[in-house]
């Protein structure tokens, strides 16, 4: 991460636990339930800080837009800092 971009990573590990004494992670539900819910841009702290910033100098400027790669849908969209983006992980 830096000043212009950031990294959101969801992943759905329930029902696994990291086993110390393995040096692995352990599976305890094969099947966990789906995870669902909202990500955006600004969901990362360096790009919210940087809006928050913006609107306390009184910046006039458009909103800044920002490219949101979906691995999983394989979809590249461009949105606003406070879009969301609905995602369901299986």
């Amino acid at each position: 991460m830096n000043r212009v971009n950031g990294l959101l990573f969801l992943a759905n590990i329930q029902g696994a636990s990291w086993d110390r004494w393995r040096h692995g992670f352990v599976t305890h539900d094969a099947a966990p339930p789906p995870l669902a819910g909202t990500l955006r841009p600004h969901d990362v702290p360096v790009l919210a800080a940087q809006a928050q910033k913006r609107e306390e100098d009184g910046d006039v400027l458009p909103a800044p837009r920002y490219a949101v790669y979906s691995d999983r849908m394989r979809r590249l969209s461009v949105m606003q800092g406070d879009e969301d983006l609905e995602v369901r992980v299986l």
